[in-house]
């Protein structure tokens, strides 16, 4: 069974091949996560890892970083400097739930809420139809959940269009993560109850 240890202020699990970052209990204001504990990448940062953690003005992540579950960095009200490098391909939902950064409206773009080239969340407001910006490479999980209004979003290049795909993005998955075809889609929507080791075959007759 997994445990936590424990490296300075980071207690940290390991999971196969990488390390998960699971909590922080420092009083720094700028904290830089390790690339490496133990001679083993860390690729992720636990679910609450850094929950209402206050004193925290800025936190630098490593390339090594993969995930960020949800509410990773949620209620560190004093958390306005954030970088997200390019090999993160998930972020949980309400991962920067009000932190500083998400409470400034002035990283809002038309009610939604950016950081780099990742979109974090939308406001209810949002309604009609909504152009991603050109460049974004990837959406947080159920970015748009509470948008009951929004008939229309338009994805930029470099993503995947499709009626699968979109009902992933709606549904709040981060298609670029969770794609794995349309076959277990279609499998799952009827009832056919599948492991993530199964393979699902299609075909039209």
């Amino acid at each position: 069974m997994a445990y936590d240890k424990r490296q300075g202020d980071f207690t940290y699990r390991i999971a196969g091949e990488g390390i998960t970052i699971t909590g922080y209990d420092g009083r720094a204001d700028e904290v830089e996560i390790p690339a490496f504990i133990e001679e083993k990448a860390v690729n992720k940062i636990g679910k609450k890892a850094f929950l209402s953690c206050k004193s925290l003005l800025k936190v630098i992540l490593p390339e090594t970083i993969e995930i960020m579950e949800e509410w990773a960095f949620a209620y560190c009200f004093s958390l306005k400097s954030i970088s997200i490098p390019d090999s993160v391909i998930s972020i949980g939902n309400d991962a920067f739930y009000n932190t500083a950064y998400y409470n400034d409206e002035n990283n809002w773009v038309d009610d939604v809420l950016y950081i780099g080239k990742f979109v974090i969340v939308a406001k209810s407001t949002l309604e009609g139809e909504y152009a991603i910006k050109a460049g974004t490479t990837l959406m947080a999980d159920a970015a748009f959940r509470s948008c009951k209004k929004l008939t229309k979003i338009t994805i930029p290049e470099g993503m995947k269009p499709g009626s699968d795909t979109a009902n992933l993005s709606v549904a709040g998955y981060d298609p670029k993560v969770y794609y794995s075809g349309r076959s277990p889609l279609e499998a799952l929507s009827i009832g056919v109850p599948m492991k993530d080791t199964d393979i699902a075959l299609r075909c039209n007759i």
